[in-house]
């Protein structure tokens, strides 16, 4: 993981969350195979592929609140949709070092299903929070599935 902030604001709090989402999913999606994307734990839970198009949505909504704007993906390959996550993500993150307190205070997330703007906050407890509830979900689904990811410590960041 990245180096600490070295001041602690709304910001710099908001930069290391999404530095643990990258984290977190580069550990979760590290050595997933075609089989791996096809898993599905029940027939009505979404498959790890469905999941991994998810994670790369809630990373473009979270984005879309600061205006940043990519490109779309190919939503039909798995190994496109993790990289289109860290794009997102990483650039979400480099974004964070250039903005301050007053800054967030003008963030809006634009909630479709409602047609409405709510402020920053919701952002933390909308897609962040669920951004990791799902990488929780991929590192489960793959052990389920017969393919445990190695071992890192979430805590420091590092590997064993």
């Amino acid at each position: 993981m990245s180096d600490l902030p070295s001041t602690i604001n709304a910001s710099s709090i908001l930069k290391r969350l999404v530095q643990s989402l990258i984290f977190r999913f580069a550990h979760a999606v590290d050595g997933l195979n075609e089989n791996d994307f096809l898993f599905r734990p029940t027939e009505e839970s979404m498959s790890m592929h469905e999941l991994l198009n998810h994670l790369y949505s809630l990373m473009r909504w979270s984005a879309a609140s600061f205006d940043l704007k990519f490109d779309s993906v190919d939503r039909s390959d798995a190994k496109e949709l993790i990289k289109g996550f860290m794009t997102i993500s990483e650039s979400l993150e480099h974004h964070l070092d250039k903005i301050n307190d007053e800054d967030l205070k003008e963030v809006k997330i634009y909630l479709k299903r409602e047609d409405k703007h709510y402020p920053f906050w919701f952002l933390i407890n909308g897609p962040l929070a669920d951004a990791l509830t799902h990488i929780g979900q991929i590192l489960t689904w793959r052990r389920t599935n017969g393919n445990p990811c190695k071992k890192v410590s979430p805590f420091t960041g590092k590997a064993y």
